[in-house]
């Protein structure tokens, strides 16, 4: 817990996990790094996209570019959920342990069909409905104009970040496309793609992979935010709530995930 009269401090680099000090950030930072470095390169590459634009099919552009923007917040509140747990559990799905391994990261993209919901209330979180959400092949998708273009113009930035991934970590094993279907535009990102570690593969055995995509849509369909909290391991269920005018997130108490059928100590790595 942070001394009295200070705060939880954010990860400086990829403002996903909060810790109580900077020797807990110390402690943390081993498990921390895949994901802090897999966060900064798709923050950058979401950057790039914005930069360059849509092609939205709709004539009304200022609600599209309005939107896509809001897009952008929305995929950094569930980062962990579409970015890894869905992912992981859809490979898990088509091959069990073995399919990440074998998976073809320039075949494939993972792609989320999504809608804008109008009853946000502000809360980036709830802005989109997730319809529907699986790999589909990158030649199929490259059909597109828009994704055609925008993928020729960022394959150096991807290829020189997936050198240097390589480089600095032996469980780097490919950048992850991932791809958003909104209503009229379209969004996509590279996700660095690391290796489960070896004391999570029991506890992938055990999940029911199978209803991923139900489990992501009740997720995000009730706002609910996963982080690291601290130096302990795993991501924990919180929500964002407006503090004056800005949102911030709050880890849901014991109490309430018990009522919610969780254990009162939850945290997931996958």
């Amino acid at each position: 817990m942070p001394a009295e009269g200070e705060h939880y401090a954010w990860c400086s680099a990829c403002k996903d996990a909060i810790y109580c000090s900077k020797e807990c950030q110390k402690r943390a930072w081993k498990a921390h790094k895949p994901h802090c470095l897999a966060s900064q390169a798709s923050t950058e590459m979401r950057k790039m996209n914005k930069q360059r634009g849509a092609a939205p099919i709709s004539s009304d552009l200022p609600k599209a570019s309005k939107r896509k923007s809001i897009l952008g917040d929305f995929i950094e509140a569930h980062a962990w959920s579409f970015g890894r747990q869905a992912v992981y559990s859809a490979m898990h799905v088509r091959g069990g342990l073995a399919e990440e391994r074998r998976f073809d990261f320039l075949k494939e993209f993972m792609v989320y069909n999504v809608t804008y919901r109008a009853d946000h209330g502000g809360n980036t979180a709830l802005a989109f409905r997730v319809l529907d959400g699986g790999f589909e092949p990158t030649v199929e998708l490259l059909r597109d104009p828009f994704l055609q273009s925008t993928w020729e113009y960022s394959r150096e930035t991807r290829e020189r970040a997936e050198v240097l991934h390589r480089l600095v970590d032996p469980t780097f094993l490919g950048m992850m496309i991932i791809l958003f279907r909104a209503d009229d535009f379209q969004y996509w990102y590279p996700q660095p793609w690391f290796s489960i570690p070896d004391d999570a593969v029991e506890t992938a055995k055990k999940i029911d992979h199978r209803g991923w995509l139900g489990s992501l849509q009740k997720t995000v369909e009730a706002g609910y935010v996963l982080r690291e909290v601290g130096w302990s391991r795993g991501w924990r269920l919180g929500r964002l709530k407006r503090s004056g005018q800005h949102w911030k997130w709050e880890q849901i108490p014991p109490e309430e995930l018990v009522q919610m059928g969780y254990p009162a100590d939850y945290a997931t790595i996958l």
